[in-house]
């Protein structure tokens, strides 16, 4: 797709961004637990300010804990969420997308405030019947892209409400610890039973795991505000969601990366792949046991395979972010 791209871009402006064919652009839908911590917030700038991706919407998820963001990009500590937590996040999503440099924002709904009850039965909500709807449009060879950063409430919910939606999305998520042993301590952890929904269907699903975002998407206080140095109140923003979370986590961040003054971005592993600055190896899709682990024993060999992120270009993807942020910023002055 990001090959496909190149032919379609045009030198525009000295100032402004490349100009990309309205066809050649990329529609996503993110679904995101935006405000559990920094890395869906760079996510969605990120994915907001590139041309080449139509972001069709945001999907806000459920999650055990949230932060509040002022308007410098300063992250609070980590505290138990309202009820109202889709509802909540939406909040702090439609915020972020506030403090870009853009013009059109996309619409921001909230998801399900709860993992599901069973497998049988879909969770309501806004968000759902945005994906449903806004789903119908595709076909199999030409899929909605959902960036999967969170529980996979809203899309097994989905899959549970349209058994036919597998043959019209495609998934890249932020999810599990390791090939091939899966298991995971947050974003599956938070509704196994929808992973599960999701692993058992047809709908191709790309997988960036916690291992790989680690070793390759670490970023230091220092980095952060060296990558969008100059980039006016936009990039004191972004660069300040990095650098308060990692002052809030100092503990959890040492414990994570060995060094309490740096943090994963892990949800950009998923902004990696659709960039192209990523490589992975394609398995058959195993079975999700209730522990989270795989099953790899009498995989059905008709069943979809499954693609798994091995290596993220980490500087590729800090230097496409740092200048679109540019583009964005000087397309408006």
């Amino acid at each position: 797709m990001v090959a496909a791209l190149i032919g379609h871009l045009s030198c525009g402006d000295a100032f402004g961004p490349p100009v990309i064919e309205e066809a050649a652009r990329r529609p996503v839908i993110i679904s995101s637990d935006t405000g559990v911590e920094m890395d869906d917030m760079w996510m969605l700038a990120h994915v907001a300010l590139s041309p080449e991706f139509d972001l069709r919407g945001v999907v806000t998820a459920h999650g055990p804990v949230i932060v509040m963001v002022t308007d410098e990009g300063n992250v609070s500590a980590q505290t138990v969420p309202p009820d109202t937590v889709a509802r909540a996040m939406a909040a702090i999503a439609r915020s972020v997308l506030d403090h870009l440099p853009i013009t059109d924002k996309p619409p921001v709904y909230a998801g399900a405030d709860n993992p599901l009850e069973n497998k049988d039965t879909p969770s309501p909500s806004t968000g759902l019947d945005f994906i449903l709807r806004e789903s119908r449009a595709y076909r199999s060879d030409e899929r909605l892209t959902i960036l999967m950063l969170g529980p996979a409430t809203d899309v097994a919910s989905a899959i549970l409400a349209d058994s036919t939606i597998v043959d019209r999305i495609e998934v890249v998520a932020m999810a599990y610890n390791k090939w091939p042993q899966g298991t995971d301590v947050f974003n599956v952890h938070n509704d196994i039973p929808a992973w599960q929904i999701l692993m058992h269907s047809r709908t191709p699903l790309v997988v960036g795991d916690s291992t790989v975002a680690a070793t390759n998407l670490k970023m230091t206080r220092d980095k952060a505000k060296n990558v969008f140095a100059g980039q006016g109140a936009s990039g004191v923003y972004i660069s300040n969601l990095l650098v308060s979370w990692l002052d809030n986590n100092r503990r959890i961040a040492d414990v994570v990366t060995g060094d309490p003054d740096s943090w994963p971005v892990w949800d950009e592993v998923t902004m990696a792949y659709i960039l192209g600055l990523t490589a992975q190896e394609t398995y058959p899709r195993p079975v999700l046991r209730d522990d989270m682990t795989f099953d790899h024993t009498n995989v059905d060999q008709t069943r979809p395979s499954i693609t798994w992120i091995t290596h993220i270009d980490s500087e590729g993807l800090w230097k496409d972010f740092s200048g679109k942020l540019e583009a964005a910023r000087l397309g408006r002055e």
